[in-house]
């Protein structure tokens, strides 16, 4: 067994930064709870793509209340209104949890409602759970067999969140203000109030109609339906006219005011009807302060470009950065034909902006963005689209060098960025990509997670072997095996002072570190083969002696020229 004095300093080393620097262990199985609304990126070893793997319709015009009711005489045919503005989580608290996903849905034209499909994948298929009618949120006056086509009721946009503290399910909704005009002239309501967020409870995901509006009679002369806003309007410009296409989150640390919800707000300005964006935060997501610097996302700021419109996305935690602040992904979209920006902050006030310019998903979609990660993928629910993206994350990937194929040459990489070092192991602060197996330390049981990683890419069902030093850039159905030919390549690279190395894979350097010794040579001989592959080792093994061997590394190392040489 190798052994060396520094072990029991590095060990320390890597607790001492496991515990000091906190996003290192947020991966899986320790994601944020996506019930939460804000998606875990804290493991990412690279930006968050711009780029989708997928693409998929999740959603169509089904039922009638689907189709646009203004001045649509033909209801409930025609209507050109289209499906949207999905919120979605999975049912794992409250009252009977059923592990099922939940999508939630609206379109914006009247009379919308808020629809419900269900799965029991991410993926779906999402099922509306009533064939005719699929609505959980209905306007009072919407009529089944014809609405009034001047009348511009509805409800629409939905953000569902968990709150633990209350243990109930809260969906945050906009509505038609009827009473706008009086809501205007009251000096003691902000803003015009013709569209703003109310908020809804339910202790039970699977009781369909179980959604119950905050309503207040005291407020009823001013909002209609008695409805409580919880996100009015403002007396500031940028959202006088309008609250609504909101986006809540609960953080997973406080802001500096203690505060952890905190509300991706979309206001309308009364003078020229274009949106722009700004944030509030809550003590319990009922209760809400704006921020004094609304709107945030707008023109003339250094983070965006000077466009008519700007509209809310989602957010995203992407752990402690370099200072130990929190930092978050913030996604924003630009112009009338949205288009989605990137961007990061620490405080929801200023922002850097991503330089590589505009995400290609998501263009033209008007509402926020739901982003749900599973194990290594994320899921954007946007529009009647479902995108789909595979995440740069540790331990996600044997294809360390981004050239689409997982081959020696990745092996090779980690043993150059690790210093040759995988015996003792070295902590995985700044090289993420090889802790394949999550523990913070990058060694040789991260070895033998990319040997089998690769060979599942490469169509095997087993392993690639140590001792194999060749078989590395094969794929499936080829055969691999570990015979007289790598025994040779072994005796030739034999070097167990390690004064010519450092070795590669293909040298027979199989953990990593320095040299060629009779750690290499047993694994060699564990997998050896003479006439068969992995699975068909033969009985004898005609090898010379591991004295034999340490005596001839000895007498090469003395023969040999001094001074390191690196195979490549």
């Amino acid at each position: 067994m190798k052994t060396k004095p520094m072990k029991s300093v590095q060990l320390a080393l890597v607790v001492t930064i496991a515990l000091s620097v906190e996003w290192i262990g947020a991966a899986p199985p320790n994601m944020l709870d996506g019930n939460l609304q804000v998606v875990d990126l804290s493991d990412l070893i690279s930006p968050l793509p711009r780029f989708v793997d997928d693409s998929t319709q999740i959603l169509s015009r089904t039922q009638d209340w689907e189709h646009s009711s203004w001045k649509n005489s033909n209801w409930p045919s025609a209507g050109g209104s289209i499906l949207g503005y999905s919120s979605v989580v999975k049912n794992t608290h409250g009252q009977n949890p059923d592990g099922k996903y939940y999508l939630y849905y609206a379109h914006h034209d009247p009379m919308s409602g808020i629809g419900l499909a269900v799965a029991d994948s991410v993926t779906g298929p999402y099922t509306k759970f009533n064939p005719t009618d699929n609505k959980v949120l209905t306007v009072p006056n919407y009529r089944p067999w014809g609405p009034n086509p001047d009348d511009p009721s509805h409800y629409s946009s939905p953000s569902v969140v968990w709150n633990a503290d209350t243990e109930l399910w809260t969906m945050y909704f906009h509505y038609y203000n009827h009473y706008h005009g009086q809501w205007t002239y009251s000096s003691s309501h902000p803003g015009q109030g013709w569209q703003m967020t109310a908020m809804a409870t339910t202790p039970n995901l699977s009781d369909y109609r179980s959604w119950s509006i905050y309503k207040d009679p005291s407020i009823g002369q001013v909002s209609v339906w008695n409805i409580v806003p919880v996100h009015p309007t403002t007396n500031e410009a940028w959202s006088k006219e309008a609250s609504a296409y909101n986006a809540v989150q609960r953080l997973p640390h406080p802001l500096p005011n203690g505060h952890e919800w905190l509300v991706f707000l979309r206001g309308t300005n009364a003078s020229n009807g274009r949106p722009t964006v700004g944030f509030g935060s809550s003590s319990d997501g009922k209760n809400w302060d704006y921020f004094q610097e609304n709107p945030i996302i707008a023109r003339n700021k250094p983070w965006t470009v000077n466009a008519n419109e700007y509209r809310p996305k989602f957010i995203g935690y992407l752990g402690a950065n370099g200072s130990g602040d929190h930092e978050y992904l913030v996604a924003w979209s630009e112009h009338s034909h949205p288009r989605i920006i990137y961007s990061t902050t620490t405080d929801f006030v200023s922002f850097e902006r991503d330089s590589r310019g505009y995400a290609q998903w998501g263009e033209g979609e008007d509402g926020i963005v739901s982003a749900r990660r599973e194990d290594d993928t994320l899921y954007l629910f946007t529009g009647q689209t479902m995108h789909t993206m595979n995440l740069p994350v540790r331990g996600s990937s044997c294809d360390f060098n981004a050239d689409s194929v997982c081959n020696g040459a990745d092996l090779n990489q980690m043993y150059e960025e690790t210093g040759y070092d995988l015996v003792d192991g070295v902590p995985a602060l700044g090289l993420m990509e090889f802790d394949l197996n999550l523990d913070d330390v990058i060694d040789n049981q991260d070895i033998d997670k990319w040997l089998a990683m690769s060979a599942t890419e490469n169509g095997y069902t087993t392993p690639y072997q140590r001792g194999d030093t060749r078989g590395l850039d094969s794929t499936f159905p080829t055969d691999r095996s570990v015979n007289l030919f790598d025994y040779n390549v072994l005796t030739g690279s034999f070097d167990p002072l390690g004064l010519r190395g450092p070795r590669l894979w293909s040298a027979a350097n199989f953990d990593g570190d320095t040299d060629v010794d009779l750690s290499d040579y047993n694994s060699l001989t564990a997998a050896f083969s003479l006439l068969g592959s992995y699975d068909a080792k033969s009985q004898a093994i005609p090898e010379p002696t591991a004295l034999v061997l340490v005596l001839a590394g000895l007498l090469t190392a003395v023969l040999a020229p001094r001074g390191p040489r690196r195979d490549h």
